[in-house]
């Protein structure tokens, strides 16, 4: 209770306090890390795949396909960094079985959620956060940076979620309103950002994720986009 990856602010104290290189954090069932870099910031967990990623991409490890899997939830900026690196990426639905199931079908061999769970497909058939740590560990060593200098070349962008609550959950495809504002925000953001719709699995919510350079357009847009599902399908 009160630490691990849940929080990791009491690990980011004592990295703070012992001026530690890097904190660990592992979930209960240690599939799952949050890493503390050498300043005590807690380390956004698409930042940290995009670092892994170039490593592996240095080292000649990143396999035939040169995929990176992330999921449709991954931040836009970690998207553009793997691609600015000369690595390919993917997107698969969000959950570590889809990304390991893409792994397979592509002969990817890295791959990992915004969340902490990180796939090493040559080590391991699934997440494990033990070596995800000993990974970036090595990471450092290579390097011979800090993890803050590391981390700070992964630039995210501002990313909003609004979470709606629907009577229904209709095919958006379906919705003409909704599909005219989506088509409008679209052009206003260009290639610098991206929509996402999707349905919660397990409650009558609809998400609604608006990422970009912009930060104001992003959270403007956002909420147009939920206003509209608002008064077509909300409750």
């Amino acid at each position: 209770a009160g630490v691990g990856a849940l929080h990791p602010e009491t690990c980011a104290e004592m990295v703070i306090k012992y001026r530690a290189d890097l904190g660990v954090c592992l979930d209960g069932d240690a599939d799952r890390i949050v890493i503390i870099d050498n300043t005590g910031n807690i380390v956004d967990g698409d930042q940290l795949i995009g670092v892994l990623a170039k490593f592996l991409l240095d080292n000649n490890e990143l396999g035939k396909s040169e995929e990176v899997v992330g999921t449709v939830m991954s931040n836009f900026g970690l998207e553009r960094y793997i691609k600015k690196i000369g690595a390919n990426f993917y997107r698969s639905n969000v959950g570590d079985r889809y990304i390991v199931e893409r792994m397979l079908h592509n002969n990817s061999v890295f791959g990992g959620e915004p969340s902490g769970h990180i796939i090493f497909k040559k080590n391991s058939t699934t997440g494990d956060g033990i070596l995800a740590a000993l990974k970036v560990i090595e990471c450092l060593k290579f390097y011979n940076v800090s993890l803050a200098q590391l981390v700070s070349e992964v630039e995210l962008v501002p990313q909003v979620l609004i979470n709606v609550e629907v009577n229904e959950k209709r095919d958006f495809e379906q919705i003409s309103s909704l599909q005219a504002v989506v088509r409008e925000v679209e052009n206003e953001l260009k290639d610098n950002g991206r929509i996402l719709l999707r349905y919660s699995g397990t409650e009558n919510l609809a998400r609604v994720m608006v990422e970009g350079s912009d930060e104001k357009l992003v959270h403007s847009s956002c909420q147009k986009i939920a206003d509209v599902l608002k008064s077509e399908i909300g409750q």
